[in-house]
Formats: C-alpha cells, structure tokens, sequence
C-alpha cells in the first residue's frame, strides 16, 4: 500500500499539467453581444475562472462573420496573464464569430432629437417649430447590447437655439461609446415683441406713443429682443429708430434718473450741517453714479453722487 502512494506522489509531481490540466474547448461558431467579445463569449471553460472574462476585441459589424482561431487566443491569455501551457484545449481550432443585431429606425432618431428640443431650447412650445433641415437619418444596424443601448442627445460645443440647430445623438452600447449622430432642425420662433410706431429719436424715454405690440417670427432676428411684457417706460433709445423696427436690448438702455439738462439739487451734508444749492446736470446717470453738474450759485462744475431723480451728493475728494 505504502509503495501504490509512493508512486502516485511521483507522478504527480513529475507531471503537474495531468494532475491539474483545466479543461477548454473553443465553439465551432457563436453569435456575441455588445462591443466586445470576452474568451466567456468563445469557449467553454472548466471551473469559471475569472480570466474567462478576459476582453478578446471588438465585435465584428452586424451581418459580418470573422474567424477567431486557437493561437490568437492563446496570444491574449498569455497577454493576461494566464498559464496557457497548463490547459487542456479541446474543440475546434477556430470559431466563427457574428452578432445579433438591432435596427434604431431614423423616426427612433428623429424623435430623440425633437424630444430634446422641447425639453432643453428656451422658448415655450406654443411660440415653435421644428422640422429636421434634411433628408431623414438612416436607420442604424447595431450590434445588439448585452445590457443597455443609451442614445443620448446633446448640443454641440457652441450651441444655437433657432434657426439651423445642430443636436448631436451619442450612441453608447453597454457603457461603451459606439458613434455620434448629427442631426441638423430647423427651429422656428414666433413671439409677441415691441415695434415702433414712428421714429423716435435716441435718448427717448419709450412710451405708448412710440411702440405697438405685434406677433411676429424672430428666428433671423440677431438681437434678443424687449419682452413686449416688461414695462417697456424703464428703457430709452441708444439710436435713431425708424418706423417698423422691432425693439431689442441693443437699441435701448435703462432710463438714467437724472437726465443731462435737468435741475437738480446739490446737497453738502457734515457734522451738524446741512447746505443745499441749485444745479444743472451735465451728465445723465442712474442711482449711485457720480455724474457732473454746473452749480448754479457759484458757476462752478462740480460733481455728485445721484441720490434720486432730483438730488445729487456733493463728492469731494475726487
């Protein structure tokens, strides 16, 4: 009995690969999933080892067979760290390797684009439209996911939200970025705005006499234009304007509370003293500003904090 054990202790150190020979036997041929394809996908592997999930390439495109043959794989393993000369290979020599497809239709596309519209361009669904600018996309053949296929939409680095909008889909199979998409709308804006009735000269106060309110598309408009809402008296003209002209925030400023011209009163305030005087504004500014005004008492230019519509503070010192 001893001598039986003996021996069996000799053969067993003399020949380790008989004693612990794992098994392997490559598919003849196999449809994968996803991106990529992982030595799991190709054989059968005794034991489920975690190098079975050893990455092997990406998946050839939907309707195309490659071979995959026992030396390549080979050639991965050992390149992943796997003890090659110890396994058993059985099987083929090479498997034919396809994927399942899956067919994301143009109309899928398209209403990921528009869908993106509504939810991220900045004008009310009411007041837009969007058509795509071109012919519809093609359908594209994927390799089916083994888990998720994510088609997410988003502008390009410089956005542009009407007119000719570019919306870029990412195409992402299992976590991994497969293509981007473009696909180009044309955004069409209508809003209710300000336009001019007559000519107003630059540094007009606006008022109802001078616009009208009309709903007109403003996709070409360069300029954002005054909310027809807003309370359009805060603003004065930059320019000249001409009759017809919609009102954007390049042709107007707000309304100084002093304008150039106006009578105003000058106040010196100090310890227990208070001095007031008449002036005349040189300069118009808002609430805060230092501004010029010619002091009617003295004759003399001097300047003043605007304090309210009527009243500057005396600056000194400046």
């Amino acid at each position: 009995m001893r001598s039986i054990c003996f021996c069996c202790l000799w053969l067993c150190l003399a020949m380790p690969s008989l004693a612990w020979a794992q098994k392997i036997t490559l598919k003849e041929s196999v449809n994968v999933k996803g991106v990529y394809f992982f030595c799991s996908d190709i054989a059968d592997i005794e034991g489920n080892p975690p190098w079975q999930q050893t990455r092997l390439g990406k998946t050839p495109a939907p309707g195309i067979t490659v071979n995959f043959d026992r030396a390549t794989l080979e050639r991965k393993l050992e390149e992943a760290g796997v003890a090659v000369e110890a396994l058993d290979w059985l099987g083929a020599e090479s498997v034919e390797i396809a994927t399942d497809a899956i067919v994301v239709s143009s109309e899928e596309q398209s209403a990921k684009g528009r869908e993106f519209l509504a939810q991220n361009l900045t004008w009310p669904a009411a007041d837009m439209s969007y058509d795509l600018d071109a012919d519809p996309p093609r359908a594209l053949t994927l390799p089916a996911p083994r888990q998720t296929l994510e088609i997410a939409p988003r502008f390009p680095a410089v956005p542009r939200h009407k007119g000719r909008v570019v919306i870029e889909l990412g195409i992402a199979i299992d976590g991994q970025p497969l293509r981007t998409v473009s696909l180009t709308f044309q955004v069409r804006v209508w809003q209710t705005v300000l336009m001019t009735k007559n000519f107003v000269p630059r540094n007009t106060t606006l008022a109802a006499v001078h616009v009208c309110q009309r709903r007109l598309e403003i996709t070409n408009l360069a300029n954002a234009p005054l909310p027809a809402a807003g309370n359009y008296a805060t603003w004065q003209t930059r320019r000249n304007l001409n009759p017809g002209q919609v009102l954007t925030f390049q042709d107007v400023e707000e309304s100084p509370d002093i304008r150039r011209g106006a009578l105003v009163t000058v106040v010196f305030e100090t310890t227990g003293l208070r001095v007031t005087s008449p002036a005349k504004s040189l300069d118009q500014g808002k609430v805060g500003e230092v501004i010029r005004a010619l002091n009617l008492s003295t004759n003399r230019i001097i300047k003043g904090r605007v304090v309210d519509a009527s009243t500057i503070a005396l600056v000194t010192g400046e």
